[in-house]
């Protein structure tokens, strides 16, 4: 992968299972299909040290190192190297992001509730205070539920009257009801703290949708079944 140019996540097979993943000498990042368990994973990834949080739809944001069983949070900046940061969804948005160097990554979970609680915006200033300049990151979008598939209610359409996203991620369809686009919410937000457009590459997959490669919990109600999406620094 050049530095200035996009990536590529190509789907791979393993123990009759799939997962997709990008990956080089200095980083992988990538998300499993039905099926694919953590254990899939240990596998591929050997080597390396998972960490991974209790995830509480929040705005909490910690380094790797802070990290212990049962920490509670939604989202790592991994700060040491040969560490496998790991994020649950069933329907919310998994955000990995990196710099073009390698130097620093991680991976966020984000769903209405995070996005309420600005997780995106706190990602960035935890970035400003390092020596990573935003211009010089990377972000991917992993599968996660979209608009057409995502209706909402009006209350949770009213607690996001302060946020300069609000008119792009909400509509309505023909029958007058509301639907949310978290994808679109999550751009627009990183739009206007001044993340360029071509920095962020969306996956364009609908978990809803893809019945049978990817749980949902929208669709499937209490499965336990869940995405891993992953990233690397190596």
């Amino acid at each position: 992968m050049k530095k200035d140019m996009p990536f590529k996540v190509k789907k791979k097979e393993l123990n009759n299972r799939f997962f997709n993943v990008f990956e080089n000498n200095r980083l992988a990042f990538g998300f499993t299909e039905k099926e694919f368990s953590l254990k899939d994973l240990g596998e591929y990834f050997n080597k390396f040290s998972v960490i991974q949080l209790k995830q509480i739809h929040s705005n909490i944001i910690l380094y790797s190192d802070q990290i212990k069983p049962g920490t509670s949070g939604d989202g790592i900046i991994l700060n040491h190297r040969d560490h496998l940061g790991l994020i649950k969804t069933a329907d919310c948005i998994p955000l990995t992001f990196w710099d073009q160097n390698y130097q620093m990554g991680g991976i966020v979970h984000i769903g209405w509730r995070g996005l309420y609680q600005r997780i995106e915006t706190r990602l960035l200033q935890i970035l400003s205070n390092t020596q990573t300049k935003k211009e010089n990151l990377w972000f991917h979008i992993g599968p996660a539920i979209e608009q057409n598939c995502y209706p909402v209610g009006s209350e949770i359409h009213a607690l996001f009257n302060n946020h300069s996203f609000r008119d792009q991620a909400f509509s309505r369809n023909s029958k007058g009801q509301l639907h949310l686009d978290l994808k679109k919410a999550l751009t627009q937000s990183l739009f206007d703290s001044g993340v360029a457009p071509q920095r962020i590459i969306d996956s364009r997959i609908c978990n809803f949708c893809e019945q049978n490669r990817f749980p949902s919990f929208r669709r499937d109600g209490q499965s336990k079944k869940r995405i891993y999406n992953f990233l690397l620094l190596k």
